[in-house]
């Protein structure tokens, strides 16, 4: 591969590419971390779609090593499709296609294996999205995406799929998903959702959810109701569960912010330091449940007994239900979810002005008995 394959005899050189550092010292071979910082301009959006790249020769002098290293590197990237080279042309970065490849990404930030094995919603959440992707006629590929890695990376690029569905990202994940954006790969969110980020999500109305709970509560005699939480301020769903508790409790002339309770270690503690203590308590979140059983077992307000307790996880009813104890839990529409989330993202590939926006759904309030019946409350 030669400068005249990749830039065309005659050209002009374009401006030059923002600074790249390469590691002599690096186990990379340099090749490939001249292929990795190409990778992480257009990750950036410092390196557009179309943009032109400097010719072999330029960027071997500006980089300071051997031609041959660049055109390694630099063909590999052609072969990978983030980069073409037509004659005349040079070589740019690799525009967007137009053709359809009927291939939808699925991004979590786990191991399929894990997902399954330690989230029961996750895991019906990803079932649910599959099903719904292959009963579209569209193949489904599921990558995990670590905390370290551009998801400009994933899917080779991106070219590999026509869109991407992301659930259990995090935040540490979410403001990466920017760069992907300007690649023009539609990308929603199902089941969660991110404050300031401005992203298509599908997700539970969670503040009327932690409303109607809380209403549940009084309406069945529960004056004193503690949210136990552990608030992520970046994770929509967790602030506006918060809030709809807050809107409930002041409804009622309580002061909320004398029951919430976000320290997981001190929520025991916290509980029974109370006079006169809760009767109630809301949930969100099952990482301190059974320090917090085992803490409360044989006071006043031993969960279950002298405790009335509702949640939104399905891992925390996996746990709760075993206990015999009488609770109520929140549903979320997986299925709608799910459906909703399939169906926003085919559109928007099916129409490139179609903008998707936010989409919430209400949940089912179920009372559960000690026995494990259930009865959903109108």
């Amino acid at each position: 591969m030669t400068d005249a394959d990749l830039n065309g005899p005659g050209t002009p050189s374009p401006p030059r590419l923002p600074s790249i550092r390469l590691g002599q010292r690096s186990d990379a071979p340099l090749y490939g971390q001249v292929k990795a910082a190409i990778k992480r301009q257009i990750a950036s959006g410092r390196l557009r779609p179309g943009q032109r790249l400097p010719t072999l020769r330029q960027l071997s002098k500006d980089l300071g090593i051997a031609y041959a290293t660049v055109a390694r590197g630099m063909r590999d990237l052609v072969e990978e499709g983030v980069l073409e080279a037509k004659a005349g042309r040079g070589t740019r970065v690799a525009p967007r296609r137009t053709s359809r490849l009927g291939t939808i990404g699925v991004l979590g930030s786990d191991t399929y294996r894990k997902v399954v094995h330690e989230s029961r919603y996750f895991t019906r959440l990803l079932h649910l999205l599959q099903d719904h992707i292959v009963a579209c006629g569209q193949t489904v590929v599921y990558r995990r995406w670590p905390a370290d890695q551009p998801l400009t990376d994933m899917f080779n690029s991106l070219q590999l799929v026509d869109g991407l569905l992301l659930f259990g990202t995090g935040s540490h994940l979410a403001e990466r998903v920017d760069a992907a954006r300007r690649l023009g790969v539609p990308i929603i969110a199902a089941g969660e959702s991110f404050e300031h980020w401005d992203l298509p999500t599908v997700d539970s109305t969670n503040v009327k959810d932690a409303f109607r709970a809380i209403r549940a509560l009084r309406k069945a005699g529960h004056e004193r109701i503690a949210l136990l939480t552990s608030v992520e301020p970046h994770r929509t769903q967790h602030v506006r569960r918060t809030e709809g508790y807050r809107l409930a409790m002041a409804d009622n002339g309580t002061n909320p912010e004398r029951m919430i309770f976000n320290d997981p270690g001190r929520w025991a503690a916290r509980l029974l330091g109370m006079d006169p203590p809760p009767t109630a308590v809301l949930i969100d979140g099952v990482s301190q449940f059974m320090p917090l059983y085992e803490r409360l077992r044989g006071t006043a307000i031993e969960p279950g007994n002298g405790l009335t307790v509702c949640a939104w996880d399905e891992n925390l009813w996996n746990i709760i239900t075993p206990l015999e104890i009488e609770h109520l839990r929140i549903d979320q529409p997986l299925e709608r979810i799910a459906e909703t989330a399939v169906s926003e993202l085919l559109r928007a590939l099916e129409d490139v002005t179609y903008q998707p926006g936010a989409i919430e759904f209400p949940s089912t309030l179920v009372k559960v008995g000690p026995d494990g019946t259930a009865q959903r409350l109108p």
